[in-house]
């Protein structure tokens, strides 16, 4: 049977709808795929709110005088918190929209990234359960220990409930920072989505692969700050105010000489800027190179942005050496050793004008840091002596005695240290006791001091510069149940000045004689011909034959009476320095003492608090049980982050930050990143390990703004790779 005309027609129209039904779908598909690629508006604005919040914290830490002071601590943590709270809203409108935002490469869920997030978890569990399950709380006010039973002994613990508390919330808003970063830097902006594929993008016409405009100007934001911040500071270093920003006075650290910029010490200045300048360094390298690559009219000087950056990297990589931070200059010195090799073998052997532009950048960079920060250096590593051990602990009566030369004048409010006893081998002034022999306009003063800040009793004689300026002295102190001052052997007519009813006869800590200064960081020192500390009061009749006995007094022979009753023996000095002895420079030992000591106590906790530590943030409210002298001066920080983690950690919870930092920097030797040259990723890597070398002998890590910028470093590290 034929089929009739009809038939072809009907089997037209159904092959007709069914293409049509087919491109519907078809249609629909595209449609639910450009959805998907299309950005939620809720999206764009919560990535874009999270771009200014980094911004403004990368700009405010170092300026809020370091991020030291509480109100600045939770300023940051309230940016933490909505960074937070943003990256969560982000990971909602990803799941509940279907969105995938295009990214730089790397995959949110592999093994090594979830076990990353897992660790920090842990980290912020730890912290948290230490502060919950208290052991302690410390009253500052009645100087204890407020004690509870019903803890858990066998989970972590804290010595310090309020100290563990605001380290956790400190690391809380720090991990929600940390993942927000990642999240915001890998994601592409809208010119990139448009222009690049998802294995490896590269700028038209070139064979370079794309620089992220987000990590562009992340980057920017930092070189430019810590331009101005190393500017602030060196400008403050010369103007000679102790002020901080030349605003505010801070309450430890008076000296000029010890702070730097916004910093009220010096060495968390220098490693903050240690941190920027490598990555500066090697920013300004890769933008050059990729002029380079790029149009010709970018390769004049000055055609590029890039140029900006070499005023930025002069000014940073001085700041260290000029803040007058030994440990500074010694890192700034590895690190400048480090990334310049880096980026030598980096560039081709063809390139030999990016390399000798290279050097004339360093060029004036190194001769000015020897201008500028040669001298302050010179004077800490090469500074005279002026604390020596007594092998005392304290005495009651004694006798001082210093044979010098009196300044001819002396500037009104200026007072010049002769001699004096104390705990501390760092200062003598501001410990809880000490006497003190000083030089001022007024005249010469013998001071004693009861209590931290509260003045006691003063004997001074006035008159004294104006008679024996110029001159060379015999001055002896005599003190018993009251002070006399002797000059040359004859006793100086002297006034009373008291603060207090108590008598004079009380103990003196005297484990160390000064002689010539209050502290450790003095710039200038009387010449001296002797120094010597007696443990009793010498009679007037001893003090005259001083002299006579030793041949050192200030009166010529043939001008000294000759008294046949004088004693011919006299008691020995428990401590007697001659003019070599004087004369000599201070030890990197010497200079570092109190330091060396602070890490012998700190041994000490780390040894009574051996697996679940004393807890996060109690390093501090539990350094004074350990003193072995109450006089000591009460440390706040260990000055070495490694041994302090290992103490309020415990070798179970540092075990964790080490597991977590070591897999950070692991995440950074894959290959699926951004894609960047191994130079610019060498010398950001040599940044974060500067500071962690520098972590061994002082404390940047728990000074906020040092810690945020490194977690900043580390982020980025992370989310970039070795071009393949």
């Amino acid at each position: 049977m034929q089929p009739t005309s009809s038939e072809p027609a009907e089997a037209d129209r159904m092959d007709s709808g069914a293409r049509s039904a087919a491109g519907s779908g078809r249609s629909w598909r595209r449609r639910r795929s450009s959805a998907r690629h299309r950005t939620p508006f809720a999206y764009r604005l919560a990535d874009h709110a999270t771009e200014i919040l980094l911004y403004l914290m990368l700009v405010f830490s170092p300026w809020a005088f370091g991020t030291t002071q509480p109100w600045a601590i939770w300023i940051m943590n309230g940016a933490g918190y909505g960074l937070g709270l943003l990256w969560l809203l982000k990971r909602i409108l990803r799941w509940t929209t279907g969105y995938r935002p295009a990214r730089w490469g790397q995959e949110d869920r592999s093994w090594i990234t979830v076990t990353l997030a897992l660790l920090t978890g842990l980290i912020l569990l730890w912290s948290l359960t230490s502060a919950v399950n208290a052991r302690a709380w410390f009253l500052p006010d009645e100087m204890r220990f407020e004690y509870r039973d019903g803890f858990v002994a066998w989970l972590p613990h804290s010595y310090d409930a309020p100290s563990s508390w605001n380290a956790f919330f400190q690391y809380l808003a720090l991990a929600c920072t940390f993942w927000a970063l990642r999240d915001w830097i890998l994601g592409k902006t809208r010119h990139e989505r448009h222009h690049g594929d998802d294995e490896e993008d590269h700028r038209p016409g070139t064979a370079e692969p794309a620089l992220p405009a987000r990590l562009q100007r992340l980057l920017w934001v930092l070189c430019l700050n810590g331009a101005l911040l190393a500017l602030e500071g060196i400008l403050q270093r010369m103007s000679g105010t102790n002020r901080l920003l030349w605003l505010i006075e801070p309450r430890h650290i008076k000296e000029a000489f010890g702070q730097f910029g916004p910093y009220a010490y010096r060495s968390n200045a220098a490693q903050y800027l240690n941190l920027v300048w490598p990555v500066c360094f090697g920013f300004w390298w890769l933008l050059r190179r990729r002029v380079r690559h790029g149009d010709a009219a970018l390769r004049r000087w000055g055609a590029s942005p890039h140029i900006l950056l070499v005023p930025c990297l002069a000014a940073t990589a001085l700041a260290p050496v000029v803040s007058g931070s030994r440990g500074g200059a010694l890192v700034a010195l590895v690190l400048a050793l480090g990334s310049g090799v880096a980026v030598a073998l980096g560039s081709s052997t063809r390139r030999a004008r990016a390399r000798n532009l290279m050097l004339a950048l360093l060029l004036p960079a190194i001769g000015g840091g020897v201008v500028l920060g040669y001298q302050p250096l010179r004077d800490r590593l090469f500074a005279p002596r002026f604390s020596y051990a007594t092998g005392r602990v304290e005495v009651r009566d004694f006798t001082l005695r210093a044979s010098f030369h009196v300044p001819e004048t002396i500037p009104e409010g200026t007072s010049l240290g002769v001699l004096g006893l104390s705990s501390s081998t760092d200062r003598l002034v501001r410990t809880p006791r000490w006497a003190m022999l000083s030089l001022d306009a007024n005249g010469l003063a013998f001071t004693m001091q009861e209590g931290r800040y509260e003045l006691r009793a003063i004997k001074r004689a006035r008159g004294f510069v104006t008679e024996y300026g110029g001159q060379l002295v015999d001055v002896v102190v005599v003190r018993d149940t009251n002070a006399c001052l002797y000059v040359n052997g004859k006793r100086l007519p002297t006034a009373d000045q008291s603060w207090k009813d108590a008598g004079w006869n009380e103990a003196v800590p005297a484990a160390y004689l000064w002689v010539g200064a209050y502290a450790a960081i003095a710039q200038e020192k009387i010449e001296f011909n002797s120094a010597t500390l007696f443990d009793r009061a010498l009679t007037e009749t001893e003090v005259a034959a001083l002299g006579r006995s030793d041949g050192t007094s200030a009166l010529d022979t043939a001008d000294r009476e000759v008294d046949e009753d004088l004693p011919e023996d006299l008691p020995e000095p428990v401590l007697e320095l001659d003019r070599e002895v004087l004369s000599q420079n201070a030890t990197l030992r010497d200079q570092v003492g109190g330091r060396l000591g602070i890490f012998d106590r700190a041994r000490v906790m780390a040894r009574e608090y051996p697996w679940l530590g004393s807890g996060p943030g109690t390093f501090g409210p539990l350094f004074h049980l350990y003193r072995t002298d109450l006089q000591e001066s009460w440390q706040w920080y260990a000055h070495n982050d490694w041994l302090e983690t290992r103490i309020t950690f415990g070798r179970l919870g540092s075990a964790l930050v080490a597991a977590a930092l070591v897999l950070a920097l692991a995440t950074g030797l894959r290959t699926d990143g951004i894609s960047l040259p191994w130079p610019f990723r060498i010398v950001c890597l040599l940044a974060l390990g500067g500071c962690l070398g520098h972590a061994l002998f002082d404390f940047p890590f728990q000074i906020h703004s040092v810690l945020f910028l490194f977690l900043t470093l580390t982020c980025l590290w992370m989310t970039t790779s070795f071009r393949r």
